[in-house]
């Protein structure tokens, strides 16, 4: 099955991003560049994720996503403080 679309997810592979939300857990909430929430949204309801909320990284750089009840995951292509992943690895630590 192929998808066209504006954002091409055929042509660019959806190799990482899409690994990671496919494993994500059930109602996960994916942090990404804010130019490519589009593209992600389009690409998690292409892989049946629709469950995934996609929100902008800056979310995370404000310390906005505090006291979240969701797993949290990062995409690769984003960079986030030390201080942050600490912070998200200890908050993920409850859903495992």
């Amino acid at each position: 099955e192929e998808i066209m679309s504006k954002f091409g997810i055929m042509e660019r592979g959806a190799g990482r991003t899409k690994r990671q939300i496919e494993s994500a857990p059930l109602n996960s909430l994916f942090f990404c560049n804010h130019t490519q929430i589009d593209y992600t949204k389009e690409l998690a309801n292409f892989i049946k994720r629709d469950d995934i909320g996609i929100k902008s990284i800056s979310f995370i750089s404000d310390g906005k996503w505090r006291g979240l009840s969701n797993y949290i995951l990062i995409d690769h292509a984003c960079e986030i403080s030390e201080k942050n992943w600490d912070l998200i690895t200890v908050h993920n630590s409850r859903f495992k």
